[in-house]
């Protein structure tokens, strides 16, 4: 687990995430470091960042990429050394 700063939407799910000098509305959380850089399905539950399955199976519904499609790319930015 990694503490981070974080803003959120009225929903209670994250759209900005900062290492380094957060808005004044930020809030400091744990999340583990997999969630990092994720928005519109991560949700702020107790001070911690928690992944929304429903919410991102949404997502990629309305967006039309399929889960495997995204799995790859994961796949892909990770063999080049890069972090999701």
């Amino acid at each position: 687990m990694a503490e981070i700063y974080v803003t959120t939407r009225d929903d209670g799910y994250i759209n900005g995430w900062y290492s380094s000098k957060p808005p004044k509305d930020a809030q400091l959380i744990d999340s583990p470091e997999n969630l990092k850089g994720n928005l519109d399905c991560i949700r702020i539950k107790k001070g911690k960042a928690v992944f929304d399955k429903e919410k991102y199976d949404e997502i990629q519904k309305e967006e039309g990429n399929s889960t495997d499609e995204i799995s790859n790319l994961k796949r892909a930015v990770t063999a080049l050394g890069g972090s999701v």
